[in-house]
């Protein structure tokens, strides 16, 4: 075989040109990230690193009663012809005392204030009070290791008076006991506020996480198929039944609310409600026709599910009502734990809040349903011709309907002007796309709908990770006010993406075998999920929460930056006033929350896990 000579010195060129590379590719990075090393050697960067290292290693934990010391000393601003050398001070005295350079001067001239006899590296603040009182600051001192210390300033402009004004110090002296300090109490409320803040954006994460990731988990997703026509009834039902369960329950709701009752009144309601609804659905449940049997007690299946659905509604309002007026009374009994009055309250209004929406989502789902139903019944007992002619309608007023949702959405959004002829050229268009679809695609062409469900659920889930929560707190604190609860709000639905995705990949990765089987009994969607995944995905779901939960602790001391409350609110507040000293608390504080929290997180995974 030939040896190839070449192919060393090749290779040395390689190498070399990627040394090269990568020597170029760093200064273009020192380039682009402004690297300053002269910036580094500057004495008086150095003094203030020097300054901010030592204040955030004495932390503000604890502090002792002061009695504060005035030292003050005269000087006529501006400088008259009347003579004035000041206060007359005994050199010979150990109490401490100022000296100026000159006791009579003009506004804007130069000063040197000399202190004497003070405490050994004390700072203090040497400030200028005129007649009227409003003390303004001419600068900060140290003393020196024998008690003194000058600092060179300027007397204020615009502060001109007849009479001798007043530079002043002030000493303090330590007296009492050593208590907690201040800041270590607003830490400790603020510290409790934070995890609590975690606490709740994860677990509202988790509610709405869990059922979405379902959708955005492929191998479930793809094995969802339909047919062109069922997709063209959907589209028209869903819409509709939304729109229906929305207004009845919000009619229902300002009904029973309007209403005039006493918890006790609201409280036997919603206990037979609850006894109607259990008793109705237990029958539902029993009544199952026998396959191949002709079910003569179809409509009053029918009308059994329609009591019960509005017996499950009614139930609902009824148990808000009674957590608002329970939780009033209990806020004006309890006192000191009022809060959990409010709580109860709080939970009801929730209840009354989201029972709407979920009944419009719960109809929207039954009635598009049945598209399933008429679909079927179409394509089994009727003619080609008819089943085209009625795919063709149906897919024409179903996407001349989606592009009409659509545009309105966008409407809300932007507020286009001549609405109405956008409308109706919207319409147009989207009903000439539904006729090309219904030409091409025959009634019972089999359609992958679960891919795209997937599709857009992960979409949704990759843009709400990609925008951090800091800014999506600035939107919530325009819509809920500055304090943690636009932080929970914004750790929430951060908390809903990101653990959507990481529950949908741990659905990807179970085993097929139980799902396989539970799909060969005929079982449906629902069904599969209950019975063969859910079982598999318990341990690492738990996981993930608890991991997810400590995350948004550590996430929740960033968002305080942004009006998101919790500690990290407190601790921009002490940075902007460079106060490092209780700063440094609150870093000490959220240190040691991050790593009692990966320690509790740690053990309750392997207990469950």
């Amino acid at each position: 075989m030939k040896k190839d000579s070449k192919s060393p010195f090749l290779h040395s060129m390689k190498v070399a040109i990627i040394i090269i590379g990568l020597i170029i590719l760093y200064a273009i990075g020192f380039s682009v990230t402004k690297v300053n090393l002269e910036e580094t050697k500057s004495e008086i960067r150095q003094k203030q690193l020097i300054r901010i290292i030592r204040a955030l290693v004495q932390p503000d934990l604890f502090s002792y009663d002061t009695v504060d010391t005035f030292i003050q000393t005269k000087i006529l601003a501006p400088c008259t012809g009347n003579a004035y050398s000041g206060i007359a001070v005994d050199p010979s005295n150990s109490a401490p005392y100022l000296t100026l350079s000159t006791y009579c001067s003009n506004p804007g001239d130069p000063i040197t204030v000399e202190g004497f006899n003070f405490e050994a590296s004390e700072q203090m603040f040497v400030q200028f009070i005129p007649p009227n009182g409003v003390k303004l600051t001419l600068g900060q001192a140290v003393t020196d290791d024998t008690g003194h210390f000058t600092l060179d300033t300027k007397i204020p402009k615009n502060r001109e008076s007849e009479q001798p004004q007043t530079i002043q110090v002030k000493t303090s002296v330590y007296a009492g006991n050593l208590k907690i300090s201040g800041t270590l109490k607003d830490t400790w409320n603020k510290i409790v506020e934070t995890l609590f803040l975690a606490l709740l954006s994860t677990t509202v994460g988790f509610v709405f996480a869990l059922p979405l990731s379902f959708f955005a988990a492929k191998n479930l997703m793809e094995r969802l198929k339909t047919d062109f026509m069922n997709i063209s009834l959907t589209l028209i039902l869903f819409p509709i039944g939304f729109y229906l369960g929305l207004k009845i329950v919000q009619i229902m709701i300002r009904s029973i609310s309007g209403l005039t009752i006493s918890p006790v009144i609201a409280a036997v309601g919603c206990i037979l409600f609850a006894l109607l609804t259990f008793l109705l659905l237990r029958q539902l449940l029993s009544s199952q026709s026998i396959p191949g049997e002709h079910d003569t007690k179809g409509f009053k299946s029918t009308l059994a599910k329609i009591a019960a659905g509005i017996s499950i509604i009614v139930f609902c309002i009824l148990l808000s009502e009674v957590f608002i007026l329970a939780g009033d009374s209990l806020a004006k009994s309890l006192g000191a734990f009022a809060f959990l009055g409010e709580f109860v309250r709080d939970v009801g209004e929730i209840l009354e809040m989201v029972l709407p929406l979920g009944a419009g989502i719960a109809v929207s789902f039954i009635i598009g349903s049945l598209g399933g139903k008429i679909s079927k019944r179409i394509l089994a007992e009727q003619s080609a011709w008819f089943k085209k002619v009625i795919s063709i309608i149906l897919s024409v007023a179903a996407f001349a309907g989606l592009c009409l949702l659509l545009m309105n959405a966008l409407n809300f959004l932007y507020e286009f002007k001549k609405m109405r002829e956008i409308n109706v050229y919207t319409g147009i268009i989207g009903g000439l796309i539904g006729l090309v679809l219904g030409l091409v695609f025959k009634p019972n062409y089999e359609i992958r709908i679960g891919n795209v469900i997937y599709f857009i659920t992960r979409s949704v889930f990759n843009i709400l990770r990609s925008i951090e929560s800091l800014v999506m707190v600035i939107v919530f604190v325009v819509w809920v006010g500055i304090g943690p609860f636009a932080g929970s709000l914004a750790l929430a639905l951060h908390t809903i993406a990101a653990l959507g995705k990481m529950y949908s990949e741990q659905v990807e990765n179970i085993s097929e075998g139980p799902l396989e089987a539970i799909q060969a009994t005929g079982a449906n969607l629902v069904q599969q999920v209950v019975y063969a995944v859910i079982p598999q995905i318990i341990p690492p779901y738990i996981a993930f929460t608890l991991y997810r939960w400590d995350q948004n602790v550590r996430m929740s001391t960033i968002i305080g930056f942004a009006g998101g409350g919790g500690i990290g609110f407190l601790l921009q507040q002490n940075i902007n006033l460079l106060n490092y000293r209780a700063a440094s608390v609150q870093m000490i504080a959220i240190a040691v929350v991050v790593s009692l929290m990966d320690y509790l997180s740690g053990y309750v995974r392997n207990k469950i896990v």
